[in-house]
């Protein structure tokens, strides 16, 4: 990921890495919708992203995310939500919930929430299977002007952890793009009895709602993915089997998205040794979260 050697890192101590980080997420935001995105192409921001490779011009006035630009568009989205959130907890998540806990963050990208996590007293880690969002949280924390955060490469179906290492779980929105039923195995493999599960995930409601609401026309790829997302939540929930298809991605090789139902969502925590905390399994509405406590 040739802008992340040094060139980016830069750029993010530099004086215009607000509006640079800013830019990116619009842009992000917008292809995600329509293929493209509108742009001032004179924009001193623009300027500096397509210098750095992560962004070209499609159009008078319009652009798109490179490969690269794509993955840093995304850290860009998570990083500047996390700044105008007042870099908070995230939802379903409080102090009391974590303070003093072995914390383990399951899908942390660059470790914004790890950072808030340690804050607030929480002895956390993360993994992430990306490598190049572990990159980016050095130069997450470099701009934070904080250690940077426990995290490593590993997967979610494989948790390089003995059991019983956690007292909190978090993961937010990563079982849409994994074995949903194995990675649910390993949370309660990796939990202490008692230990508390804190799931964000999209619904199938949500996945339908964005292919209803999406433009199709130069945005089929995403159209066309989220329809396999579907059609396998579908499959999933009927069969029990969750299909993956092999493809070159812009972030991974191996796809296996659902939006799983939250009926559906709920029977399988039980089934994989999860019990009903007291209030029922979901605690916020968009994003959906779940908190489930390991069976002792």
């Amino acid at each position: 990921m040739q802008a992340l050697d040094g060139t980016f890192a830069d750029a993010m101590r530099g004086e215009g890495a607000d509006r640079l980080l800013r830019l990116l997420r619009t842009v992000y935001f917008q292809q995600e919708s329509t293929g493209s995105a509108e742009v001032d192409a004179a924009a001193d921001a623009l300027i500096a992203a397509r210098t750095l490779g992560l962004v070209e011009l499609t159009g008078p006035g319009r652009c798109k995310l490179t490969t690269d630009g794509y993955r840093i568009g995304n850290f860009a989205k998570e990083y500047c939500n996390w700044i105008d959130g007042g870099r908070q907890l995230p939802e379903g998540v409080s102090a009391d919930l974590i303070a003093g806990k072995r914390l383990l963050d399951v899908g942390c990208s660059f470790g914004r929430h790890l950072a808030t996590f340690g804050r607030l007293g929480a002895h956390g880690v993360g993994i992430e299977l990306e490598d190049s969002y572990l990159r980016l949280s050095r130069a997450f924390a470099l701009r934070e002007g904080i250690t940077p955060p426990a995290v490593a490469r590993a997967t979610a179906a494989a948790l390089p952890f003995v059991s019983g290492s956690f007292d909190v779980v978090f993961c937010r929105l990563v079982v849409n793009y994994v074995p949903v039923r194995a990675v649910l195995r390993e949370f309660a493999r990796v939990l202490v009895p008692g230990g508390r599960l804190v799931l964000a995930f999209g619904t199938f409601q949500e996945g339908f709602d964005f292919i209803r609401s999406a433009k199709w026309r130069g945005n089929m790829r995403t159209v066309a993915w989220r329809s396999f997302g579907l059609m396998n939540t579908v499959l999933l929930q009927l069969s029990g089997y969750q299909a993956s298809v092999r493809a070159g991605g812009r972030m991974y090789s191996v796809h296996t998205p659902t939006w799983p139902t939250t009926g559906w969502m709920g029977r399988e925590l039980k089934r994989q040794g999860f019990v009903m905390p007291p209030g029922g399994f979901q605690v916020n509405r968009l994003p959906v979260v779940f908190h489930a406590l390991r069976a002792g």
